[in-house]
């Protein structure tokens, strides 16, 4: 079973390609008039989200919301629309299934600029062995907590609009090296922790860890860190 949703850049949102499922889903393309892809919205394909292959966002969407693709288990493409309008992604929406044990196969990302949110576990469990981007000019603000946990993640450049980075948002991955923005001005617990790849570090924020937040707990092997909370 293959199944592509490609969400349209015309007016309404538009999933087409869609099979293998009983009952089968009407044989013309299904038509959803909002702009925010929520779990509702996909009460009738999330019962089978681990057979969702490929997901294409279009210019008309502006809020992936909580679980709107889980379980994500065979998903294996997610591209943006050029001029993408997407501002959020919600928590566990792109989440692989971990109540089974499967690791979601979605290696690349390639963010668009508006986006200004990453969702609590939006990625977690995923694979992410490949690259993990930010267009020109993101706005991106937070990243939540958990948000790429546990996941093989060896690379990502932070976006200098970045605020927040959320409780053990990178924890488990197989970072070498991290980079945080003077933009950042919160960091919280375990953000980098059990990451036994990390080997290089660059903090100039006005982000100072509190005592115990054990950003790098679990993490043994860096090398070289280079920290100035200055702001």
């Amino acid at each position: 079973i293959y199944i592509f949703i490609y969400i349209n850049m015309s007016t309404d949102s538009i999933i087409t390609g869609i099979t293998g499922f009983t009952p089968p889903l009407p044989n013309n393309p299904l038509t959803v008039t909002d702009t925010i892809i929520s779990q509702s919205s996909y009460a009738s394909m999330t019962s089978f989200g681990s057979q969702i292959k490929e997901v294409q966002i279009g210019t008309v969407v502006t809020d992936i919301s909580y679980q709107a693709f889980y379980p994500a288990a065979n998903l294996d493409s997610l591209t943006f629309d050029n001029g993408s309008n997407l501002i959020s992604i919600g928590s566990y929406a792109f989440q692989g299934q971990l109540s089974t044990g499967t690791r979601g196969v979605l290696n690349s990302i390639s963010f668009p600029a508006s986006l200004q949110s990453i969702g609590f576990e939006s990625f977690n469990y995923q694979d992410l062995q490949g690259t993990v981007t930010f267009d020109n000019g993101s706005q991106l603000l937070s990243i939540a907590g958990s948000a790429f946990k546990d996941t093989y993640l060896s690379s990502i450049t932070i976006p200098s609009s970045v605020t927040n980075i959320g409780n053990a948002a990178f924890q488990n991955t197989k970072l070498v090296s991290i980079s945080i923005p003077p933009s950042v001005t919160t960091i919280e617990e375990y953000a980098f922790s059990n990451t036994d790849t990390l080997e290089h570090v660059i903090m100039y924020t006005s982000a100072a860890p509190t005592e115990g937040s054990r950003l790098f707990f679990a993490s043994p092997n860096i090398k070289t860190a280079i920290l100035d909370f200055s702001g």
